[in-house]
């Protein structure tokens, strides 16, 4: 395993901030690692430094920032992943359904793309649904490159898992319809934990967690395409258009 270097400060990876060492993790450490009755994973002795942004509050980290595609399928996207992240298996693409049929009454005249959607589970529940809908992972659905401009992107748990969350965000963009699309999705800020530093459990290296938004942080990115971002809570956002609305 191969991780860069520490560095004790750091320029912001959305705001260009200066940016202070925060904390550093065992690389074992998981979103569950906090519960009380999770088992607790043995040290691996790989330590993973995360800073903070003087301005914008991000959380990340550049531990992985030279990881390849393969790296990240053999250490953290691999089949024991689900030990750490258990809704994966089909829980969170059920509630994810819910939310979106219950929020989105026009989604079924629209084309809608699951981005970073894992093995395609919530693009088959919502064409299930009636909706044309499409989904595409780089670790599970790489090789079904969507086609084509939709009316709604989705990213649920996706900013936070992107070790450049910049070009992640331009190339969902490039799948956005221009001027009437829209991205919702979900992560979790972190304007209301920093008192907690390192001990928030969604600052977990073994779930990919690397990148730890702020409200302000993904304003600043949202902006950086041309979107404004609306916060409906903590966990679940959009981006929009201003000049697309009403038209």
């Amino acid at each position: 395993m191969i991780i860069k270097g520490l560095q004790q400060r750091s320029k912001c990876k959305i705001c260009d901030g200066n940016a202070q060492l925060h904390g550093v993790l065992d690389f074992n450490t998981s979103c569950l690692s906090t519960l009380p009755d999770h088992a607790v994973l043995p040290l691996t002795g790989v330590p993973i430094y995360y800073h903070r942004c003087e301005n914008c509050g991000l959380i990340y980290t550049h531990a992985f920032d030279d990881w390849t595609f393969d790296d990240f399928k053999t250490h953290i996207y691999n089949d024991e992943y689900v030990m750490h992240d258990p809704d994966f298996t089909g829980a969170r693409s059920k509630s994810n359904l819910e939310l979106i049929m219950s929020n989105f009454e026009a989604i079924k005249e629209w084309r809608v793309l699951d981005y970073g959607g894992g093995d395609g589970q919530l693009a088959q529940l919502l064409c299930a649904e009636g909706v044309d809908a499409v989904g595409w992972d780089p670790f599970h659905l790489n090789n079904h490159l969507p086609t084509g401009k939709f009316e709604l992107i989705v990213c649920f748990e996706v900013f936070e898992h992107t070790p450049t969350p910049v070009e992640t965000l331009m190339a969902a963009c490039d799948y956005l319809k221009e001027n009437e699309g829209a991205i919702f999705f979900s992560t979790l800020v972190n304007d209301s934990t920093t008192r907690e530093g390192m001990n928030h459990w969604y600052i977990a290296p073994r779930n990919g967690h690397i990148t730890i938004h702020t409200k302000q942080s993904l304003e600043i990115l949202f902006r950086k395409v041309g979107l404004e971002v609306i916060h409906f809570s903590d966990s679940f956002h959009m981006g929009y258009n201003p000049a697309g609305i009403g038209n």
